[in-house]
């Protein structure tokens, strides 16, 4: 789309006359310039309009703007550096000259500056007048438009993180279905299944949907998502599919490392890998066989996801498996569109508008792209005329589809104001995919200029959140994300509309990588510079009209010369290196008089230069994560224009420096360090910051011993501030009577405005709460709450009477013995002496208590012993209640009607469990740990919790079960005496809903609920019942069993597996006395697990045999300490999908047992073997040198064994080799064999006491010399060698 490559002159040309109006008042030496360049501009202005419709269609116009835009650029640095000197002259020169400070050009400032200025912008004049002349040739028409308003009103948006919203989706179940299905179904070898349409047609929604299915998700043992888009760059997409598996980033950019790392994550596993939007057919030509090699070392079954723009693309890869994505059929578009088109704020419900919109739907031809799009642009339009310009539009003569919504696209761009097109544009700097900030792209928005100047009716930061909504409402963004409270965080930006913004901004943005300099950049205002490890081209010596300089990919900056052209750059805004290797900046960097924005986030940086403290436009400094950082510059006290300093507690740097407070038009201030030095900032210097908002934390307050310091910073003031964090960071041996008194004062004095939404504390040595905390007066709007280790307090302020509170959280508050209760029913209410408070006590009574509060966590409060009912109302909206380390607990609320989630973990008193649990009817789950004195639950519990899905029971050694409801006794220790029993009886129990149920570490319990048809997993863990005694219930849908440490158990009951078909995990462990052929059915045949993928037999003293002839599924088997086995299990050499075997050599009749036959097609799979001997054993089974895909080798326990067998040289696809407790071992093979492992890149070796003196590395001892080569080598933990 070249006829848009001129874009938002009409803006910039705005936003110069605003500053030559500015700065007509401060420039008096050439006042008279200014004032004519201001009239010049406004005639040029009147034209614009005109002119940037022309453009289109006529070449010499679009000349003539890019001229324009070219010239008003120039004039925007001008006038930037007459405002700069401004800054400089008021910091460097003082208050000499208070009442003449804005008057630059008198006698009392530099003649050189004065006299440059005014022949600069003479000559700007000149470039104007020519250019202003040559606008007459073209006949423009004069208008005088204002900029158009921005759109508001209130938006419907998709909120998604990392997967997509079902619920928002609209017409693609079908198409969901078919592709599970393909996905699922039995195929080639790595099918490969391309998902092809044209842009817009939802093939990411589509994937989403697919990779997001629970079919889909426990089919596949990796899933990986990598969004390739135009740029097909195999390293990228490795290091992005190892991050997609680890959720950790992946710094290497050694292909060699990036293979290896892969190839463990993937290797014989089952994988499930989309590559989204892939669309460059020739780069994918090139590469896909790359790319597909490093593929070939996982589970062959694995499945790829293509979607593509392009037939030709899907043609390469799955000729055979492409699915065509169709339109959507009418009756759904027309649901897509009405929801943006009539949303509230929009225009007024008419059967004329309904029957134009459905013409427009129409014409959309089923895109969903198009049809959000266009939804939202109607919503502005209120005039049936409006919405027929719309129907009647050009554009849907179009006939190329892709062309045709692009165009749909750019009705809504056009559509927008002047500054918000700018805005739109600007987005072209994020790449394809990303999740975009709202704070950051603001903060780039105004560094660029884009925002104007802030007034005192709006801040530039307002501005800009209402331009951020506006494109949202327009359908622009997508995939908005909140936060807690609420609050948009991000977006993202679908692919055409990114590639409509690229479009737009034409010649004035650029990629640049090592391949693609060849263009000219002196005209480039936006630049990504994507290039690893070379030298910077020295083309970009020439790019010094840039504005904003990105650099991605953590690309080296320190060493490819980047540092030394920045000071060509002069008219740089922006400059964001977060993520590049970078330790420095160069001096240099002071030069940048233009610079508004620098990022140097996730840097090796230690310091900053002195010059920072010159950058006197600097807006946003962003430090975060700068785990090297040491200092903060002391010239930070002369950014006066600093509006965002974004730091955290990453770096050793330990105080601010001393001068913050003239920092007046300072907003974001998320880490304050409270210092012990007196150079450092002390926390007084915030009294005149009250513009702060969002997060404020303070760090080491018990550096703050002056109460008059804590009361200047006037927190009260500042409204803006909505999460306030307060940290002492004192060791126990410090805590003393005297800090009592000063942390108690301080905390008076940080009373927060009453907007607070979040309060965070931690380490207060305080008795008491201020008077703030204990009323609420400055807690009306506060939603969460945070205690930490506030162990010296005896009393917890009632909340309940907070109307917004959703979240507490009291962790380590040991002096605390009694909280709750009614208002006035506690000592911390006792010196209150505000007036209303009596009258406040009694209406409290009427209420409700605690009316939004969701969840509470209560932690590590040793001698909490009663918690009362605040009101005979409370907890309504109640769902997670946490209870840990609260033995002293005992009496308790029990009205909670919407808990959903209780958990009890360790120290928990079992009469607290039974207090709460008395009389919950909503619980989904229930976890019990550590409960000492718990015996029983009631049936009723259960019988009331019909939602009831996870159900876990944890070292409650008295616990025997479910007590019927006609059972009198209580159900703990204190009541029913030690030898007591709860007579448990369970037939009645009915739990339809429950999937989950884990019984571990209870070993009075005796049996579960008879009734439970839903349940899938099973645990039970150190119990002396039977298990047949236990298992009375008739379960049917167990997917997962684990049995362990039942000393009763001799075998297991017949029926049991036979009937559960589908089970998935099976672990029997440490039940000794099981015996006899293992899992016979009833006809004595083998038993039939079809679906069985891992089974462990651990730990069994009379077991003789197993047979696994009926699990041909097996994916990990583990055979471990089975004394009486006489052979490894029937039917293992005949798993075909066996990846992952453990197995041991325990009894003598093993000792001359052999490995079973290695022969095609058997484990063929097999690539990790863990082999575990004893003491009788002194050799390896020699067939497992035919195991082809064999990677990794374990050895443990062969005690006798003195020398690795010959042999093992024969295994080429060994990767790792791990050697453990073979006390006699001394010899490897020799070092031919050793150096036919050409795979091999690890070797361990742990507890083998001859052998590491032999592999000693310092002294070149016997078995050095075989094993020098070998990449990664580890003895007893420690890395000897390190060669990757």
């Amino acid at each position: 789309m070249a006829e848009l490559a001129v874009s938002g002159a009409e803006h910039i040309l705005n936003t110069v006359i605003s500053k030559a109006i500015y700065e007509i008042g401060l420039a008096s030496g050439v006042k008279g310039e200014v004032k004519k360049l201001e009239r010049i501009l406004k005639k040029i202005h009147e034209v614009l309009e005109d002119a940037e419709r022309r453009q289109v269609e006529d070449v010499d116009v679009r000349l003539w703007l890019t001229d324009l835009k070219e010239v008003t650029y120039d004039a925007d640095d001008i006038l930037d550096e007459i405002e700069f000197e401004s800054a400089r002259r008021k910091i460097e020169i003082g208050n000499r000259f208070k009442n003449k400070v804005r008057n630059f050009f008198s006698i009392s400032s530099p003649v050189i500056f004065r006299f440059k200025m005014a022949h600069r912008v003479k000559d700007l004049n000149e470039r104007l007048i020519e250019i202003g002349n040559e606008k007459e040739r073209f006949k423009f028409n004069v208008s005088s438009v204002s900029p158009a308003p921005v759109i508001s009103g209130s938006s419907v948006y998709r909120e998604t993180a990392s997967s997509v919203v079902p619920s928002d989706i609209v017409g693609r179940k079908d198409d969901k279905s078919r592709l599970v299905e393909e996905i699922l179904s039995e195929g080639d070898v790595f099918s490969v299944i391309p998902v092809v349409g044209l842009g817009g047609l939802g093939k990411t929604t589509l994937a989403q949907l697919v990779y997001n299915d629970a079919k889909v998700q426990s089919n596949f043992d990796v899933k990986m998502w990598v969004c390739v888009s135009n740029n097909f760059d195999v390293k990228r997409v490795l290091r992005e599919m190892i991050e997609s598996i680890s959720r950790n980033k992946f710094e290497v950019t050694s292909m060699d490392v990036m293979q290896t790392s892969l190839g463990n994550k993937l290797n014989k596993k089952n994988f499930l890998l989309v590559l989204d939007d892939m669309w460059n057919e020739t780069q994918f030509l090139e590469k896909w066989d790359d790319l597909s090699s490093f593929l070939k070392c996982a589970n062959e079954e694995s499945k790829i996801v293509v979607t593509t723009r392009s037939r030709d693309v899907a043609l390469i890869v799955g000729p055979l498996h492409t699915y065509d994505l169709q339109t959507l059929p009418s009756s759904d578009c027309y649901d897509i569109f009405e929801k943006r088109a009539f949303r509230a704020g929009g225009p007024e419900r008419t059967s004329k508008l309904e029957a134009i919109g459905r013409e427009i739907v129409k014409k959309c031809g089923g895109v969903p792209l198009a049809l959000k799009t266009l939804g939202g642009l109607m919503c502005s339009k209120r005039e049936e005329k409006e919405w027929l310009e719309i129907q009647n539009s050009p554009i849907w003569n179009i006939t190329d589809a892709n062309s045709r919504i692009i165009n749909v696209l750019k009705l809504s761009y056009d559509n927008l104001s002047s500054p918000l097109k700018r805005c739109f544009v600007y987005c072209s700097i994020f790449s394809k995919g990303s999740r975009i900030g709202k704070k950051l792209l603001i903060q780039l928005w105004m560094a660029e200029g884009f925002l104007g100047l802030s007034s005192e009716s709006k801040m530039m930061e307002d501005l800009g959140s209402e331009y951020f909504d506006s494109l949202c409402s327009n359908s622009l963004f997508q995939d908005v994300e909140k936060n807690k409270f609420g609050d948009i965080k991000g977006c993202k930006i679908h692919d055409l509309v990114h590639d409509l913004a690229i479009s737009i901004s034409g010649v004035e943005r650029s990629t640049v990588d090592t391949y693609d300099i060849s263009r000219d950049v002196s005209k480039i205002h936006w630049m990504i510079c994507d290039f690893y490890g070379t030298k910077v081209p020295e083309a970009l010596y020439k790019a010094n009209k840039l504005r904003t300089f990105y650099v991605c990919n953590s690309c080296d900056v320190e060493n490819n010369g980047f540092t030394n052209m920045l000071p060509n750059f002069e008219s740089l805004r922006v400059l964001d290196l977060s993520f590049a290797v970078l330790s420095q900046l160069p001096l240099s960097i002071g030069k940048l008089k233009h610079l508004r924005f620098l990022d140097v986030s996730e840097t090796e940086i230690e310091e900053l230069p002195k010059s920072i403290g010159g950058l006197y436009n600097l807006q946003t400094l962003r430090l975060k994560s700068c785990k090297n950082l040491k200092a903060l510059p002391q010239g930070l006290k002369k950014l006066i224009n600093l509006r965002h300093l974004k730091t955290d507690l990453a770096g050793s740097w330990s105080e601010f420096p001393r001068g913050i407070g003239k920092l007046t038009n300072l907003q974001s201030l998320p880490v304050f360090k409270v210092g012990g030095n007196d150079d450092g900032c002390s926390v007084s210097e915030l009294e005149h910051l009250n513009l702060l908002e969002g997060k404020l934390k303070f760090y080491y307050l018990e550096n703050l011993r002056n109460v008059a310091y804590a009361e200047m910073a006037n927190l009260q003031k500042k409204k803006g501030i909505y999460s306030l964090g307060i940290e002492w960071d004192r060791s126990e041996e410090d805590r003393t009577t005297e800090y009592d008194i000063i942390d108690e004062s301080v905390l008076e004095a940080f009373q927060p405005h009453s907007n607070l939404k979040e309060l965070w504390m931690r380490g207060f040595c305080g008795t008491k709460f201020p008077r703030w905390i204990v009323n609420g007066s400055a807690l009306c709007c506060l939603l969460e709450i945070y205690f930490y280790r506030c162990n010296d307090c005896e009393y917890l302020p009632n909340f309940g009477q907070l109307p917004l509170l959703k979240k507490i959280n009291i962790d380590e508050m040991k002096n605390v013995k009694r909280f709750g209760g009614a208002w006035n029913d506690w000592p911390g209410n006792a010196n209150v002496e505000d007036v209303g408070v009596e009258e406040a006590r009694r209406s409290a009574m009427t209420k409700t208590a605690f009316p939004s509060l969701e969840s509470i966590y209560l932690k590590k409060m040793p001698n909490l012993e009663e918690w009362l009912e605040p009101l005979p109302t409370s907890f309504p909206r109640l769902e997670t209640l946490y209870i840990e380390n609260c033995p002293k607990l005992r009496i308790t609320p029990s009205s909670f009607p919407s808990l959903k989630i209780l958990d009890f973990s360790p120290k928990t008193s079992g009469i607290a469990v039974q207090s709460l649990s008395a009389n919950l009817s909503t619980l989904t789950f229930l976890y019990v740990d550590g409960c000492s004195d718990l015996t029983c639950l009631p049936e009723e519990l259960l019988q009331r919790n019909k939602l009831l899905h996870t159900l876990k029971i944890k070292n409650c050694p008295l616990f025997e079960g479910f007590i019927s409801k006609n059972h009198n006794s209580d159900c703990g220790a204190e009541s029913t005496g030690e030898n007591s029993s709860c007579n448990v009886r369970t037939s009645d129990v009915t739990l339809n809903a429950l999937e989950v149920m884990d019984i571990i570490g209870c070993p009075s319990f005796s049996r579960i609920p008879d009734t439970v048809p839903s349940l899938k997993a099973l645990a039970i863990i150190n119990s002396n019942g039977m298990l047949a005694e236990l298992l009375t219930a008739k379960l049917t849908s167990l997917t997962y069993l684990w049995v362990e440490d039942l000393p009763g158990l001799a075998s297991l009951p017949r029926d049991l597996l036979s009937r559960n078909k589908y089970l998935d995990y099976l672990s029997i462990v440490d039940c000794p006395r099981l015996s006899g052929d293992f899992l016979p059915n009833d006809e004595g045949k083998g038993l039939q697990l079809p679906s069985l993928t891992r089974f462990v037999a651990r730990g069994f003293h009379s077991l003789e045999s197993i047979n696994l002839d009926g699990f041909k599924s097996l994916q990990y088997v583990e055979i471990q300490n089975c004394r009486a086995l006489k052979s490894l299990p029937n039917g293992l050499q005949f798993l075909r999908h066996l990846e992952h075997a453990r197995l041991s050599w325990c009894s003598k009749e093993m000792v001359n047992l052999t490995f079973p036959e290695v022969a095609e097609p058997y484990f063929k799979s097999l690539y990790k073997l863990g082999l575990i001997g004893s003491p009788l054993f002194k050799c390896l089974p020699h067939q497992i040198q035919h195991l082809k895909g064999l990677k990794n080798l374990g050895i443990d326990g062969f005690d006798s064994m003195i020398a690795l067998p010959e042999w093992l040289g024969n295994i080429e696809s060994l990767e790792e080799l791990y050697i453990r407790n073979c006390d006699n071992l001394m010899h490897l093979p020799s070092k031919e064999a050793v150096r036919r492992l050409t795979s091999l890149k690890c070797l361990e070796i742990d507890d083998c006491p001859h052998l590491k003196e032999r592999c000693n590395k310092e002294e070149s001892s016997e078995e050095w010399h075989k094993i020098s080569h070998i990449p990664s080598i580890k003895i007893d933990g420690d890395l000897i060698q390190d060669l990757s």
